[in-house]
This record gives structure tokens, C-alpha cells and sequence, in this order.
């Protein structure tokens, strides 16, 4: 049976692909620091796939706890690393150790073991402000945003890799988002780098929520985002696994989204909805740099990966109420 390590697993996205992963008949060992997790998420994904996984605490800048989590692994998805623009802003040297050097850390622990396939969880902010939409793989990346710039140095990273023959899928996802359908397990309710949970936070009165701007030429007036189920995602980096196991000696980047955007008022409205509350907000200046519309295409894993979405947006809404309202 393959073995996975899956870098992060108990982290948001991690999780759900790990469980995935169990669902498809992979074996699974996770290493995280549990910095910016919780080792009672072990249990979360053991109920719900009524399987085993075999869990390491390390940190990928420590180069002798990948020596130890690494034996017996036949490939790796990467997704433990640092993901707030903010904080990106204000630490960028401390997000470039954790990101790009726990990343070169890992590469070179799989070039001393032999082991040659490797998933990676980069992000659609190494496209920046899109000149295109809907954003394709072929278009420029110009990440505006020290997170950015750490994804994009991660993917050189792994193109260099593949002259010493470690091959690779990065996968550019848009706005993870949604939770688990049976309720346990989900996005960190306070992490307020993402709308979605700020709306829910708005929801309980918890929050004061300041939409920006709604006089763009949109349906409503607000920004467009492209929201992507977190399950889906999961769904997605085990494809991506099966096609580097398939396609020998290849190495390839993808889209991961929706494939259409919703608006921040259909957002707003839509967790009005699934909650029966009023959500807090006020309506305040648009920000001139930042893109009105951000949508991707996701028919280049359509074809290759055979991946395409099968969440829509109010199951998002839906799956993510049934988590925030069991973990109160």
C-alpha cells in the first residue's frame, strides 16, 4: 500500500485532504508542529474515516524531524507552511524561513531518501491582481504580497528540483472555504484572513464586518471571489497524487476553483440565510489596488486531472454553519 506524508495534515486544508487520502485506500503519516493546529484533529480524522493515521510533531525547519517522519514514505503532499497576507506583511523574514526554507528543507531530505513525487499547495495569490479572466495557468504570475512571493519562490524551488529528478504537482487553489459535511471538522473559526468567517463572526454579533466598496460594474456592486470547497480541494490533491504515480518523469501546475465567482453581498445574504441572523456590516471605501473580479479556470484540470468541482456555493455556507454552530 502507498504511503503519504502529508505535510500540515492536521491543519485545515491538510485534514480533509488526509481523509481523502484514507478513503482512497492510501496510508498516511501527518507531521506538523501543531502551531497553528490542533492534535485533537487526529481524532476528528480517525472518526470519520474509521481508520488509522500514524502522526509525527515536527517542524519542516528542522531538518532531523523530517529524517524521522520520512522513512517508508512513497510521496508527499505539502501544505505545512504560513498562509496570512497580513502577517506575511509584517514578518516577511520569519514567513521566508517557515515557507521557502521548510520547503528546501523537505526537497533535499526526498533527494536523500530517493523519494520523488511531491503534491504542493501553492495559492492563486502567486497571480496577483489578474489581466485576465477567468485566470488561466498560462497567465502572469505577479504576486503583490510577501505570501505570495514565498509560494512562488516554493514552486522555482520545485522546478530546480526536477534536474535531480523530483518530479511535482502545484496546485494554485483560490479561497478555500466550507467544512467537512458531518459537522466536525473545519476552518478556524478565527481566521479572519478569510471572508466566510468573518461574515459568520458578523452573524453573532462578534464582528464588525466593513465591505469594500459597492459601486464596481458587479451584480450587486461588491468584489467577486472565486470560493472553493475544502472538500473538493481534498479531492483534488488526491488526483493530482494519482497523476504524478501514472505520469512517470512529469511535473505540472493547475488551477483548483469554482470556475465562477460570488459577489461579498451574495456571501453576506447567503450566511443571513443558512443562520436566520442579521449580519453586522457597514458599506466603506473601496481599495483602488486591489482587483474587483477574481475568478479562475479550472479546465486544464478538468482535462488532465479529470477534476472538477461538485460543491456549489450554499453547500459551502451550509457545511460551514454545520461546523461553527457544533463548535461554539
Amino acid at each position: 500500500m502507498t504511503k503519504i506524508l502529508v505535510t500540515g495534515g492536521c491543519g485545515y486544508i491538510g485534514s480533509h485532504t488526509v481523509i481523502e487520502l484514507l478513503k482512497n485506500d492510501y496510508e498516511v503519516r501527518i507531521i506538523d508542529n501543531l502551531e497553528n493546529s490542533k492534535i485533537e484533529t487526529i481524532d476528528k480524522i480517525k472518526e470519520i474515516s474509521g481508520k488509522e493515521v500514524e502522526f509525527v510533531q515536527g517542524d519542516l525547519r528542522n531538518e532531523d524531524d523530517l529524517k524521522k517522519a520520512i522513512i517508508g514514505i512513497d510521496g508527499f503532499i505539502h501544505f505545512a507552511a504560513y498562509k496570512s497576507i497580513i502577517n506575511s506583511m509584517k514578518d516577511p523574514l520569519g514567513y521566508f524561513q517557515n515557507n521557502v526554507i521548510g520547503t528546501y528543507n523537505l526537497l533535499k531530505v526526498m533527494s536523500k531518501h530517493g523519494i520523488n513525487k511531491i503534491v504542493f499547495s501553492s495559492s492563486a495569490a502567486v497571480y496577483g491582481n489578474p489581466i485576465h479572466i477567468p485566470i488561466e495557468e498560462s497567465d502572469i504570475v505577479n504576486p503583490l504580497t510577501p505570501y505570495g512571493r514565498n509560494k512562488y519562490c516554493m514552486e522555482l524551488l520545485l522546478l530546480d528540483a526536477m534536474n535531480i529528478g523530483i518530479n511535482h504537482v502545484a496546485l494554485r487553489y483560490f479561497n478555500a472555504a466550507g467544512a467537512h459535511s458531518s459537522g466536525k471538522l473545519g476552518e478556524n473559526s478565527d481566521a479572519m484572513g478569510n471572508l466566510i468567517p468573518r461574515v459568520f463572526k458578523a452573524s453573532k454579533g462578534e464582528y464588525h464586518l466593513m465591505v469594500r466598496g459597492d459601486k464596481y460594474e458587479t451584480r450587486d456592486g461588491t468584489g467577486i471571489r472565486d470560493y472553493v470547497h475544502v472538500c473538493d480541494l481534498a479531492e483534488g490533491h488526491v488526483k493530482a497524487l494519482r497523476w504524478l504515480f501514472e505520469n512517470s518523469g512529469k511535473s505540472d501546475v493547475f488551477n483548483l476553483c469554482s470556475g465562477s465567482g460570488t459577489t461579498v453581498m451574495e456571501i453576506v445574504n447567503g450566511v443571513e440565510r443558512v443562520t436566520g441572523r442579521k449580519v453586522d456590516y457597514e458599506i466603506v471605501d473601496s481599495d483602488p489596488s486591489e482587483a474587483v473580479v477574481v475568478t479562475g479556470s479550472y479546465e486544464k484540470a478538468k482535462r488532465e486531472l479529470g477534476w472538477e468541482p461538485g460543491r456549489k456555493i450554499d453547500t459551502i455556507l451550509e457545511d460551514a454553519n454545520r461546523w461553527y454552530e457544533g463548535n461554539k
